[in-house]
């Protein structure tokens, strides 16, 4: 019962959380399902596989800690291994008092500090993840495994990955037994670090660029990162092979690092796991907009109005609210918003301009890079999205209900709070909905198809090919995507986060749970992941499984699944075509007309609709040809060019009439 509450626990709770209100937008449905029936995660913190066999003191620059020498599985069926073993290292001040809302800073003892285990998350809403009691504001921290020979660990001479736990900056946390890293430093012998970090209001608000400037959860992962590159050889870390990694929220914190001055330098490699820097929900572009939504959140929910009180003084006064109230207030807000309310912003300091703009400028330096998805991202969203409205999959055999679903969950286009086009929205929504007498299995498909592209395949496909293009050969890229179906009821497929359960290798203690298959890919899948972060190259020690690289004309990818039937595991180009239509022929279409479907709602920050700056392009170049174009899209489409033409051809005429008279 307790391997399969953990294994529930994670695809049902990790990413997603859902309130009991309709999605209105795709944003809006995504920020909701981070609430989806969790268990309780204090039953799965409490899970220790391992013994504590004595104690082990290090020196760090902060201060001296004492972690414990545990024993653990390693690989094999019962060979058991000693590591290393030190949980909740809190680097940082503890963000409190004048340090809440503001940058991180160093902290500093004299004495030891015992970091034995660590059971605190940062506040988050409760409902994802278990209850107050388990939170606490004094959450900075770092958890690392280190290999042990017996005395010491050896300086400098491991493999070091660092990662970033996910949940859409919103919640997560690094005291589950999921997001350990006990099991794949005890198989691999290499050095890993989990780094914990301030969430929503508490690490998000920003109020102006000096009061409460924002990005405080993106400055916690930077001090982390900074305290493995000043300490990590202290617990045996090479410093020339830390590889940064991370899911969802975390693949796109690792992309912003790559992005910035100073911490690109603190790591060599990267891997993203379900997400990236190009994802549309990860940033907000406008500063100005943010700035005027949490001074509306302030005013209404908290009673710290910035207009009437001033800055400082509604800082003070933020600072008097308790967590609790403030993530309750918080909860309030998003229903009433109905979007990501506390994202990262662009505020030219830590994040100095629009990273989308930044990457498809060519304006970033690459580093070695996996990066990857599993084949149905979207799986718990649009399973959630259906309980929420009370239908089962049969619903979705009902013409009029499926193209309800389609219409409501991708309204905005292309970044968030962008409203698509009239044009562009009955455009995309007859794309997935005119077919003949299609099964409900079949559109249930298809939307978690739709929605998988829209939310993560497509954006890790162009931030795949940007890598390549600035690059060419000199930085190695290796592309996957998980296709191991889900061990829980209603298969779909691998769903957001599966990747990440056997890269740590989870599975191989979950054996009530899985089957032997399954564990043995997730010990290959450690192999490959500890062999790129030591060597820059995925190739097992067996060399059995080659893992071709990807770049701009073969766009390989290496299929993770542990059906040997499966054949061959590399591919070519996951859903290629799918991403040219959102991210090509669509754009072309909202660049047509430009009507927005809505108002945006009073005191809100106005909703813009997003325009293609290269109207000129071609059809062809669009991405408007026979694998992306039906029958319905010409229909549309063909008016829509007459138009414009004509449109033209008007302007022409005024043109040579006013020379004329001239």
């Amino acid at each position: 019962l307790v391997f399969a509450q953990r294994r529930i626990w994670f695809h049902k709770n990790y990413f997603w959380k859902r309130h009991s209100i309709p999605a209105i937008s795709m944003a809006s449905a995504l920020t909701t399902l981070l609430l989806l029936l969790a268990l309780s995660a204090a039953a799965v913190s409490a899970q220790r596989n391992f013994t504590i066999v004595r104690y082990l003191n290090v020196t760090t620059t902060q201060g001296p800690i004492r972690g414990a020498v545990i024993e653990t599985k390693g690989s094999g069926d019962k060979n058991m291994v000693h590591i290393g073993s030190f949980l909740g290292i809190n680097f940082a001040k503890v963000p409190t008092g004048e340090f809440r809302f503001a940058h991180p800073v160093f902290t500093k003892w004299d004495f030891v500090q015992d970091v034995l285990d660590f059971d605190r998350r940062c506040y988050q809403d409760p409902g994802a993840s278990g209850d107050y009691q388990t939170m606490s504001e004094s959450c900075i921290a770092a958890n690392i495994w280190t290999p042990y020979n017996g005395t010491s660990s050896n300086p400098g001479s491991y493999p070091v990955l660092v990662w970033i736990h996910g949940g859409r900056f919103e919640t997560g946390s690094i005291i589950e037994e999921i997001n350990s890293g006990r099991v794949l430093t005890a198989h691999e012998s290499i050095v890993t670090v989990s780094l914990q970090y301030r969430l929503g209001v508490l690490g998000f608000l920003r109020l102006s660029s000096t009061v409460a400037p924002g990005n405080m959860g993106l400055k916690d992962q930077a001090l982390g990162l900074e305290f493995v590159h000043k300490n990590i050889e202290r617990f045996g870390g090479n410093l020339q092979t830390v590889t940064l990694m991370g899911l969802d929220a975390g693949a796109a914190a690792v992309g912003y690092h790559m992005l910035n001055d100073n911490t690109k330098t603190y790591f060599k490699r990267a891997v993203m796991l379900g997400g990236s820097p190009m994802v549309f929900w990860s940033v907000r572009q406008s500063t100005t907009d943010v700035e005027r939504l949490h001074a509306k959140f302030a005013r209404e929910k908290l009673n710290c109005d910035p207009d009437r009180l001033g800055l400082d003084e509604a800082l003070k006064c933020l600072r008097q609210v308790g967590p609790e109230a403030l993530i309750n207030a918080q909860k309030e807000f998003i229903k009433d918003f109905q979007g990501i309310e506390f994202p990262p912003v662009i505020d030219g300091d830590y994040i100095k301009e629009d990273p989308v703009v930044a990457l498809r400028g060519l304006r970033f330096e690459p580093k070695q890079l996996i990066i990857g998805f599993t084949n149905s991202e979207a799986a718990t969203y649009v399973e959630s999205s259906l309980r929420d409205k009370g239908w089962s999959k049969e619903d979705l055999q009902d013409p009029a209900k499926y193209r309800s679903v389609i219409e409501d969950n991708f309204r905005t286009y292309e970044r968030e709070p962008d409203i698509m086009s009239t044009a562009a929205r009955k455009f995309m929504t007859d794309r997935f909905t005119s077919f003949s007498n299609p099964s409900a299995e079949v559109n249930f498909r298809r939307w978690l198809d739709a929605a998988s592209d829209r939310l993560f395949v497509c954006a890790a496909n162009e931030f795949a090919d940007l890598s390549t293009r600035v690059t060419g050969q000199s930085v190695d890229i290796y592309f996957y995507v998980f296709s191991e179906q889900d061990n829980t009821p209603n298969y779909v497929g691998a769903s957001h986060g599966s990747d990440a359960y056997y890269f740590f290798g989870n599975p191989t203690d979950d054996a009530p749970i899985v089957s032997p298959e399954q564990a043995q890919l997730s010990v290959r899948m450690m192999d490959y992941l500890s062999r790129f972060v030591a060597t820059g190259d995925p190739v097992p020690r067996d060399n059995d499984g080659v893992w071709a690289k990807f770049n701009i004309s073969q766009k390989y990818y290496h299929n993770f699944t542990a059906d040997s039937s499966a054949g061959y595991n590399i591919k070519y180009g996951f859903h290629r075509d799918d991403c040219g239509f959102w991210d090509k022929t669509l754009k072309y279409v909202n660049s047509l007309q430009s009507t927005a479907l809505a108002p945006a709602p009073e005191d809100v920050p106005k909703v813009r609709v997003v325009r293609d700056v290269h109207t000129n392009l071609t059809l062809n170049e669009a991405g408007i040809c026979d694998n992306v174009v039906n029958a319905t899209t010409l229909a549309i489409m063909i008016p829509l060019l007459i138009s414009n033409v004509a449109l033209l051809g008007a302007l022409v005429w005024l043109l040579i009439k006013y020379n004329s008279l001239g």
